[in-house]
C-alpha cells in the first residue's frame, strides 16, 4: 500500500509539472504601439507627448493633420485610411512622419507644438491662419466638451475645415463654424515592429516577430533544401520576396514592413546514365562428326 501511495504521489507530482507549462506558455512580451485617443485631460495636467492631431468623420476616413506638409500651401490633411481600430491609429513610418510633438514651456502653462520638420506652429493674432517658427509659440490645451482645444497666443483656435479640407487656426468669434478636433496620443515603443517570415516552399521554417523598422532580415535556421527528383537536384540560392529574387551574396533590404521571404533554388541536371547492352557470342563453327576411312574385307 506504502507503495502504490508513492508511485500516486510522483504521478500526481508530474501532472503538476506539466500543467504548469500548459497553463504559463513560454511567450515573448510584446508592447503594442499605437496613437490612442484621448478622452479627457492627463490626470497629472501635463499635455506634454507625441500625438496626431485628428477630425474624426462619421463613415469617412479620419482626417490627419500632416505636420510634415507645406503648411503654408494649405495641403496639410492625411486621409487616415491607415491602421485606425479599436479607437486607436497604428504607429508606422507614414503617421509618424505626420505627427507633432507637444512640450511644456516651464512653468508659463503654455506649450510648444513641433513638427515633423522642425518648426513650430501657433498663432500671433486672433486671425484664421497658421504660423510656423524656428523657435517655440505659445499654446494652451484643455479638454473642452468631448474634443481637444488648441488656444494659441493670439487667440485663435485650432480646427479643421471641411471646404478647404485643411486645419487652421481660426479666429475666436468664428471658429465655432469649424470643425473641432481630437488628439491621439502616442504609447508604447516610438520604433515600429514587423514580421519577417521565411518558407521553404509552403512551410514556414522560421518567423521573426518584433523586427525594429530600419533592421536587417536575419535567417538564422538550417538552410533550406529541396528534394531531387528524376532530372535535377537543387541548391539553395537565394530568396525571393514576392518582387524581387536576392542571391546568397545579395543584401535583404531593411525591414519597413511585414515581408515574408521564400526560398529559391538551383536546378542542377543530372548526368545520364551509360546505354551500353551486354552481348553474348554465338558459335562460329559446327560440330562434325568423322566418317570411317575403311570399309570392312572379306578374307
Amino acid at each position: 500500500m506504502r507503495k502504490i501511495k508513492r508511485i500516486t504521489s510522483i504521478i500526481l507530482a508530474a501532472l503538476m509539472v506539466v500543467s504548469l507549462f500548459v497553463a504559463v506558455p513560454m511567450t515573448a512580451s510584446a508592447t503594442t504601439t499605437a496613437y490612442v485617443k484621448v478622452t479627457s485631460a492627463p490626470s497629472d495636467g501635463d499635455w506634454s507627448g507625441e500625438y496626431l492631431v485628428v477630425y474624426e468623420v462619421d463613415n469617412e476616413p479620419n482626417k490627419v493633420f500632416n505636420s510634415a506638409a507645406n503648411l503654408a500651401s494649405g495641403a496639410n490633411t492625411l486621409q487616415a485610411t491607415f491602421g485606425v481600430s479599436d479607437g486607436n491609429i497604428d504607429y508606422d513610418d507614414t503617421t509618424a512622419a505626420a505627427a507633432v510633438t507637444i512640450e511644456k514651456i516651464g512653468d508659463t502653462g503654455y506649450y510648444s507644438i513641433k513638427t515633423a520638420n522642425g518648426s513650430y506652429i501657433g498663432r500671433s493674432n486672433d486671425q484664421n491662419g497658421i504660423n510656423e517658427s524656428e523657435s517655440a509659440l505659445d499654446n494652451t490645451i484643455a479638454w473642452d466638451n468631448g474634443s481637444v482645444k488648441i488656444t494659441s497666443a493670439g487667440g485663435a483656435i485650432m480646427r479643421y475645415n471641411t471646404s478647404a479640407s485643411q486645419f487652421r487656426y481660426y479666429k475666436t468669434t468664428t471658429y465655432t463654424n469649424q470643425k473641432p478636433i481630437q488628439l491621439y496620443k502616442l504609447t508604447g515603443s516610438s520604433t515600429p515592429t514587423y514580421t519577417v517570415t521565411w518558407k521553404n516552399g509552403d512551410s514556414v521554417i522560421e518567423t521573426d516577430t518584433g523586427v525594429e523598422s530600419g533592421a536587417a532580415p536575419s535567417y538564422g535556421g538550417a538552410t533550406p533544401t529541396k528534394a531531387e527528383d528524376n532530372d535535377n537536384t537543387y541548391t539553395f540560392s537565394g530568396w525571393y520576396d514576392g518582387t524581387t529574387t536576392y542571391g546568397l551574396s545579395d543584401t535583404l533590404p531593411n525591414v519597413t514592413a511585414d515581408v515574408t521571404y521564400t526560398a529559391v533554388f538551383t536546378a542542377n541536371p543530372k548526368t545520364p546514365e551509360p546505354t551500353t547492352e551486354s552481348t553474348t557470342a554465338e558459335p562460329t563453327t559446327e560440330p562434325t562428326t568423322a566418317e570411317p576411312t575403311t570399309e570392312p574385307t572379306t578374307a
